[in-house]
């Protein structure tokens, strides 16, 4: 655990599915089971270090607040 300010911060690891399909269906499962987010992979390397990128900042921001 980490403290700040004297006080004990939960930590947190995000959970981002990664995997070869890319059906509608299982974005939709992962979502509902509470994982952060769904990757789907692909041969768009830039796309996917974005969407990582944006999940580590979104989730910076909410614990920081």
């Amino acid at each position: 655990a980490a403290f700040r300010g004297g006080r004990r911060l939960k930590t947190y690891a995000p959970v981002i599915l990664f995997s070869g399909l890319d059906a509608p269906e299982l974005a939709a499962l992962v979502e509902e089971l509470g994982a952060d987010g769904f990757l789907c992979k692909s041969d768009d390397t830039v796309a996917m270090v974005y969407r990582i990128r944006t999940w580590i900042i979104n989730r910076r921001t909410l614990l920081s607040a």
